[in-house]
Parts: structure tokens; C-alpha cells; sequence
């Protein structure tokens, strides 16, 4: 790629650098502390640091319910340790908070009591392999994402989290000291929009805890489900622990083989709906675009994938980083690590930008997979 500066390409590029620049610093001081697993034991506490959070925004034009600054005072608790006080006394500027607080919630017992999955299928702790399924716990007061962060106006990423009034149990398999498949509240809430397009005869990719099967059986409008799924392991313990529960178990075929493989093997119209989900986070753009790169040329087979809006939001990134060291006013070459970056690299390595348009088109993911998808 080749990054030509002038008034205009430099202009549409700078707002996204600081757009993404705040976006990294809000995910830096909320989502990763998140992942340390803090616990606000001392219920009292909390809600004395709610009150002070209450009176030290009030004069600042900003006026929240009990509920948001319960979350305030623990998300802003967690972010002052890792951000300092760098705005005012606070984390993060006011606008952004008051943002985070909108998406926030307090799930209260029973939030997810009405939940098909949650309530039919229980199990007894039992290893397979490097697999364990068993019973994690999101404790009391322990902030956690419960869905994928929405975009506000300003272009911002907004985090959704939340935290229970109570211990919330959800099974889940471990694999070492990871529990890459889950039916946690976050889990439950991503899947809802990909079930919602599952329809006809549904090809699965990787079986995990069977949740998106489960949850697309039980669908009137799904005749079949085709779970591929690579790992012997895994598919022992889905036939053998899982399976044997649901309640359309007839609609359900398992194939032990190559997932991509067995993808590239079917045609257009085979299946009405493709949905993979061989990938546990957002950094797996290579697997995913490879994929997509699959499915490109079907008309009939709508490919969903599993995190896609996140996976999506680090292409933009990566397209970001990608213009910043091509442009051409650039005095060093910079030597290239990272996988995904090498990549996309290639992909658009004859690629000129020389308008604001090229740029705003480059930055744009779903145009970005585009192109890729149509090499």
C-alpha cells in the first residue's frame, strides 16, 4: 500500500486515528482490568462510593439513576487504577463515561432464568482430552462485559457491562487455564443476533457447548442442523454429554472432519444457513476472512459468523496502523511482525490512496472484506 499525503487524505485518516486512539484508551482502562476479575465484596462500600460519584458529577451537568452509579463507581474504581485521574478527577472525560453508564446494567436474580439452554441442560464436571466441562461463576458485584460494545454517534466504542446482584453459575468447558466456550450472560447475548438468522438446513463449524445448536434446534423454521467439528475429543464429549439432552436431538447430524475443508466440499444451496464459530476472539482475522474468502461466490448459503462486528472492528484498526506506515512522507521503513498485519499487508500491497474518499473506502471493514473476498 502506498499512503499519499495531502490536505484531504491526512484529514480523514487523523480522524480516525483519534477516534481509534480514544477507543483504545477506553478499552485499555475498562475492558482488559475486567479481565483481572475484580470483586466488590463490601456491598456498603460500593454504594458509598456511589453516592460521592453521584455529588462529584452533579454539578457537571450530568445526572444518572442509582443504578448507573452503582457501575459507575466500580468501573471508574477499576479504570483509576489503571488510567490515573486524568480528566478532571476522572478516568476518562465525563461524555464518555456518561456514555458507558447508558449501556451499563445491574442483572438482578432469575435476569436469565427464561433461557432454553440455561434451564434444560445440566452436567455433571467430567474431562475429555484437554477438556473439562464444568461450572464457572460470575461472582456479586464483579464487572464484566455482558455483550459486544455499540458504536455512539461520535464513532466511539462504547462498552456494554454489567454486573449481577448475585453469584450467576453458567456452565462452560475449560481447556487449561482458558474457558474458550461458554454460556455466560455475554455468551448468550452475542449468539442471540446470529440465531436469529438461522434458518432451513444449518451447517455448524466447531461444536463448543453446543449452545448455538441447541438454541437453532429448537426453531421451527430449522429443519436440520450438521455440526463439523475436528476434535475428536470434543466431539465425544458433545455425543455423549450434550447431545443426549436436547429436545430435537433427530434434527441434529455430527461429522468429526476438517471444518474449512468440509466447507470448501459443499455447494451453493446446500445448506440455508453457515455458521462458524472456530474462533473464540476478535483477533482471528485471517481464519475469518479465509472463510469469508469461502463463502464469497454463494447466493443461496448465508454465512454468519461468530463475533464478526468485533472481528471487523480490528480490521479497521489494522487498516488504521496499516495507512500510518505506508504513507509516503515516511523518512524509515518499519519492519512488520505481526501475522495479521503481514496479511493484510499483502493484500493491499499495490494499492494507492490519493483521495479522502480511497481513504474513508480503506478504512471502512465491510468494504475491506470486500475487496479481499473479490481477489
Amino acid at each position: 500500500m502506498r499512503f499519499e499525503v495531502n490536505n484531504k487524505t491526512e484529514r480523514a485518516l487523523n480522524a480516525a486515528v483519534m477516534t481509534a486512539s480514544m477507543n483504545m484508551e477506553i478499552a485499555g482502562c475498562i475492558i482488559a482490568p475486567m479481565e483481572n476479575c475484580y470483586v466488590f465484596e463490601d456491598e456498603q462500600n460500593v454504594k458509598s462510593e456511589a453516592e460521592m460519584f453521584r455529588e462529584l458529577n452533579s454539578g457537571r451537568g450530568y445526572t444518572f439513576t442509582d443504578e448507573e452509579c452503582i457501575t459507575g463507581a466500580m468501573l471508574m474504581t477499576i479504570a483509576s487504577e489503571e488510567n490515573g485521574t486524568l480528566y478532571g478527577g476522572l478516568p476518562l472525560p465525563l461524555e464518555i463515561i456518561a456514555l458507558l453508564l447508558k449501556q451499563s446494567r445491574i442483572f438482578k436474580e432469575g435476569a436469565f432464568s427464561d433461557n432454553a439452554y440455561l434451564k434444560h441442560m445440566k452436567f455433571e464436571e467430567c474431562t475429555y482430552g484437554k477438556y473439562t466441562l464444568t461450572y464457572e461463576t460470575a461472582h456479586k458485584y464483579e464487572p464484566q462485559q455482558y455483550a459486544l460494545p455499540v458504536h455512539s454517534k461520535e464513532g466511539y466504542l462504547i462498552p456494554r457491562t454489567g454486573v449481577f446482584d448475585h453469584d450467576f453459575r453458567f456452565p462452560c468447558i475449560v481447556s487449561g487455564e482458558n474457558a474458550p466456550w461458554a454460556v455466560s450472560h455475554m455468551d448468550i447475548n452475542v449468539a442471540e443476533k446470529d440465531l436469529n438468522r438461522a434458518k432451513g438446513k444449518v451447517l455448524v463449524l466447531g461444536c463448543g457447548i453446543g449452545y448455538y445448536a441447541y438454541m437453532a434446534s429448537l426453531k421451527n423454521n430449522v429443519s436440520q442442523i450438521t455440526i463439523v467439528e475436528h476434535d475428536q475429543d470434543l466431539v465425544n464429549m458433545f455425543q455423549e454429554q450434550i447431545l443426549p439432552q436436547f429436545e430435537c436431538k433427530d434434527k441434529i447430524t455430527v461429522i468429526c472432519a476438517d471444518e474449512t475443508g468440509y466447507l470448501k466440499s459443499i455447494e451453493d444451496g446446500m445448506y440455508n444457513t453457515v455458521y462458524c464459530a472456530l474462533w473464540q476472539d476478535n483477533t482471528a482475522v485471517i481464519p475469518y476472512l479465509e472463510v469469508k474468502k469461502i463463502c464469497s461466490s454463494f447466493k443461496k448459503t448465508k454465512l454468519v459468523c461468530h463475533l464478526e462486528q468485533a472481528i471487523q472492528e480490528t480490521i479497521h484498526f489494522y487498516m488504521i496502523t496499516l495507512m500510518m506506515r505506508n504513507r509516503n512522507d515516511q523518512t524509515e521503513e518499519t519492519s512488520i511482525e505481526d501475522e495479521t498485519a503481514k496479511y493484510l499487508e499483502n493484500c493491499f500491497k499495490d494499492t494507492v490512496i490519493t483521495t479522502a474518499k480511497q481513504t474513508e473506502d480503506y478504512l471502512d471493514p465491510v468494504n475491506v472484506v470486500r475487496i479481499i473476498c473479490a481477489e
